[in-house]
């Protein structure tokens, strides 16, 4: 396996269906996605499957963290709509914002495949294949493509992004945008990202173990240790724009009981 070499630093600036149906701020109910869920020998799978869904809407088993009650003003809706390509449906961010430097938007993941409002197993696969379409300030527009693997609020998790130059996982505690506290580097791997070019990433986390390790295509890269995924603390999964427009083509979750480690 491929291994980091960045070294550890403070951020600067800116990782059969069952699901919860909640309701919008005006009373409405939310379209319920399709996601394609199964029971394997080895654990449960999150699959999504947004492809029947009506173009404009947004699958139920996602949730904008401001309508959580957190507020932030670096925090910014981002438009996150269904939108056809093709034969298939995106999960899209369509605005991008470039004041503040460094505004943040989020989606998490509430569905009960796992659990009740988006719980995750104790050691689990996230992957996703996504792509940029730029317009942020930072990442000379690229911005950032970031799945917050195990996520707690706005300000406290541990991801794994990919920018113009490369895939890293970081971990944020209390940590603001633009702010030098709060921010662990804990991996970095060259890998350059391109305007409209599809990236499949995602991780494999260990919560007994306090590890996560960054997959690329699927393949493992880099491995690193974090105390915020140790413990019995609640996490969750939430995909996160920086700036840019952005679409999700697919977004997968699978339990690892009993699965050999991706090392």
């Amino acid at each position: 396996m491929r291994r980091l070499n960045g070294i550890p630093g403070k951020r600067r600036g800116l990782a059969l269906s069952a699901l919860l149906l909640l309701a919008c701020n005006k009373n409405e109910a939310l379209p319920q996605g399709r996601a394609t869920d199964a029971v394997t020998p080895t654990g449960r799978i999150y699959r999504s499957d947004w492809a029947r869904l009506p173009a404009g809407s947004e699958p139920a088993e996602f949730v904008d963290v401001r309508a959580e009650g957190h507020a932030h003003p670096w925090l910014y809706a981002g438009g996150w709509r269904l939108a056809p390509r093709g034969r298939e449906t995106v999960y899209e961010v369509p605005l991008a914002l470039r004041n503040p430097t460094e505004p943040l938007t989020f989606r998490r993941y509430r569905g009960a495949v796992f659990g009740p409002d988006g719980a995750l197993p104790r050691r689990y696969r996230v992957q996703a294949e996504a792509r940029s379409m730029g317009g942020a300030f930072r990442f000379n527009g690229y911005g950032e493509l970031a799945m917050q693997v195990l996520y707690r609020s706005p300000k406290t998790y541990v991801e794994v992004l990919q920018t113009d130059e490369a895939l890293l996982i970081w971990e944020a505690v209390d940590a603001a945008p633009m702010q030098g506290r709060g921010w662990t580097q804990l991996a970095r791997v060259p890998h350059r990202g391109k305007v409209g070019a599809w990236v499949k990433f995602g991780a494999e986390v260990d919560r007994d173990r306090g590890t996560i390790t960054a997959l690329l295509d699927g393949q493992p890269v880099a491995k690193a240790y974090s105390n915020l995924l140790k413990g019995d603390g609640r996490g969750a999964l939430t995909l996160r724009a920086t700036g840019n427009r952005e679409e999700w083509r697919s977004v997968e979750v699978r339990e690892l009981e009993g699965e050999p480690s991706a090392e």
